[in-house]
């Protein structure tokens, strides 16, 4: 079995070549793809009255072997009348990770002041202790704010019973992961919440 970004680059070339051929097509040229050519095969050859025009379609980086057969191409359709010989060039996107240092700080701050009921319930004093392993689904940035999902974990610790009680027993530390979705004002580096859609603690390991 092909590793998936290899089936992945496949299929993008795949769909490269074909929205090319639709576009020559929609411009009144019959179009031939993966046609041989002379000793090439070429990945469009679009075609009308006037002029045909082969395309070559490359969606990763080439190798000497593959630039070599470019050049080769390119000096076999100079020699043919009304011709033109193109290399498409489109890049299979590679996937960007998404950082944004100050977020678990961010989220934070608007725990403490905005505390989950759902940790306050766990014990007589829960406190925050942290926001780690944040992961972002989505981000969209405007003017002056942040419209952003995300998960992560938060870890609390759980103290029972009088302030007396607490000073003397050492606190039970959790973590349990949360969704959050909602929005992010910013002012240089200045960030804050100020509208939450969705935050959800998923405290059920507290209870097992």
């Amino acid at each position: 079995m092909k590793p998936l970004k290899d089936f992945l680059q496949a299929t993008y070339e795949k769909a490269a070549i074909d929205q090319i051929a639709a576009d020559y097509a929609s411009r009144g040229y019959s179009i031939k793809k993966q046609a041989k050519v002379g000793p090439f095969i070429v990945d469009v050859v679009a075609a009308n009255k006037d002029e045909t025009i082969y395309i070559e379609v490359k969606t990763r980086k080439e190798s000497s072997e593959a630039k070599r057969r470019i050049r080769e191409m390119t000096d076999y359709f100079k020699s043919i009348p009304n011709t033109r010989f193109i290399v498409a060039i489109s890049r299979y996107p590679e996937p960007k990770k998404i950082e944004f240092d100050e977020l678990e700080r961010i989220l934070f701050d608007y725990f403490i002041v905005e505390f989950p009921s759902d940790l306050d319930a766990l014990s007589t004093h829960t406190r925050m202790d942290s926001v780690h392993d944040v992961n972002i689904n989505s981000i969209e940035v405007g003017r002056g704010e942040v419209k952003l999902s995300c998960n992560g974990s938060v870890s609390v610790s759980l103290q029972y019973g009088s302030d007396s009680e607490q000073e003397e027993d050492e606190p039970f530390i959790m973590s349990f992961p949360f969704e959050f979705e909602g929005t992010l004002k910013y002012e240089g580096n200045d960030y804050s919440v100020i509208d939450c859609k969705t935050l959800e603690v998923d405290t059920d390991a507290f209870y097992q």
